[in-house]
């Protein structure tokens, strides 16, 4: 890891979770400092910095941020549990998914036939609808 870091300014940024007796702030602290004195760093920049090193700290595991993707925003899928979401094949059922997604639940999607089969092809091509749509 030190030679990305090799005649460049770098910075450390954490997320962490979990109970620890540390917080954030000082795990970036001590891991730049180790970082700085073992490599040939220009040095730390916290404002504008040539490489961010990303750590990520769950329970007592540190993991090692290298590639970032960009995704819809909220939680990851499947941290909050898990959920079953009815699909009446209205647009309120796909934006409350999507929301319980974004939320970091991993959504399970169920729909009822009830009704007569004429219904049900409209019901389903709406239903079909509102997911290429969104």
């Amino acid at each position: 890891m030190t030679h990305e870091i090799d005649g460049k300014t770098f910075v450390i940024r954490v997320k962490r979770s979990g109970k620890h007796e540390y917080n954030s702030t000082k795990i970036e602290q001590t891991v730049g400092g180790y970082m700085l004195a073992y490599s040939s760093a220009k040095g730390v920049d916290l404002h504008n910095p040539e490489v961010t090193v990303r750590l990520e700290l769950i329970n007592n595991q540190l993991n090692i941020i290298t590639t970032k993707h960009i995704g819809l925003g909220g939680f990851p899928i499947g941290t909050q549990g898990d959920i079953l979401s009815l699909m009446s094949g209205g647009f309120d059922s796909t934006i409350a998914s999507y929301l319980t997604m974004k939320r970091g639940m991993k959504t399970h999607f169920i729909f009822f036939n009830l009704c007569l089969c004429f219904f049900w092809k409209k019901k389903s091509d709406k239903s079909e609808n509102n997911r290429r749509y969104w």
